[in-house]
């Protein structure tokens, strides 16, 4: 490999971080007619497994103001819950479900391990791996996205398992609890649920509230 391809997968890899920085997801849309809250919203989905029933979001809020967005309420709107079986997990669910992950990761935690070590090796290689002729190269690009996936749902984990100790019904960073993005700025938030096992969520329905009392519907379509 010649030192310009190597320098162009360089710039190619910090373009795409950069890019990929704000809002990894897909694109919110709202579903206002009129009145619109200065934010972008994003979702991405970052643990699903086939035949397993829950999947794990990850919620991207973009203050696009130069004043604060204080968020009190947010809700994912599922329609006819008891048709669709789909639910938000919290309380002691949420608890149950991170101890059950904790001990699946747990178990993987030496595969893992293995991988990154491959992944921190190959260095700037894996950034252009997805696009790469070489299957090699190729498979260590796909297992760096696996990687960085792997790291928000630990985090996640770990939140859940925090919130055991306390009294709270969810943990800190969850999509349920009151928040503020300051100007100019986007913060993250997460939100487990509960579903069918052969069924993939492909479509999301969000609702925030300002503390002034502001609602705003968002889709996402993945």
């Amino acid at each position: 490999m010649n030192l310009k391809l190597i320098a162009t997968m360089t710039a190619m890899s910090i373009f795409a971080i950069s890019c990929a920085s704000t809002h990894p997801g897909r694109s919110a849309k709202s579903l206002n007619k009129k009145f619109h809250m200065p934010l972008k919203v994003s979702v991405q989905n970052i643990d699903y497994r086939f035949g397993d029933p829950f999947q794990l979001f990850e919620v991207t809020v973009e203050n696009t103001s130069d004043e604060w967005v204080r968020i009190n309420k947010s809700e994912v709107i599922i329609n006819n819950p008891a048709q669709s079986k789909m639910s938000v997990v919290t309380g002691n669910d949420l608890v149950d479900w991170a101890q059950a992950m904790n001990s699946r990761k747990n178990k993987e935690n030496h595969n893992r391990q293995m991988r990154d070590i491959g992944i921190i090796t190959l260095g700037t290689i894996a950034a252009g791996g997805s696009n790469s002729s070489d299957p090699i190269i190729s498979a260590v690009g796909d297992s760096s996205m696996i990687g960085t996936t792997a790291w928000a749902v630990d985090e996640v984990i770990r939140k859940s398992l925090e919130k055991a100790e306390q009294s709270e019904k969810t943990p800190q960073n969850h999509l349920y609890r009151p928040f503020a993005v300051p100007g100019k700025m986007y913060v993250r938030k997460w939100v487990l649920l509960n579903k069918p096992s052969k069924n993939r969520i492909n479509k999301l329905v969000l609702e925030l509230e300002s503390v002034e009392g502001e609602k705003e519907k968002y889709e996402i379509s993945m």
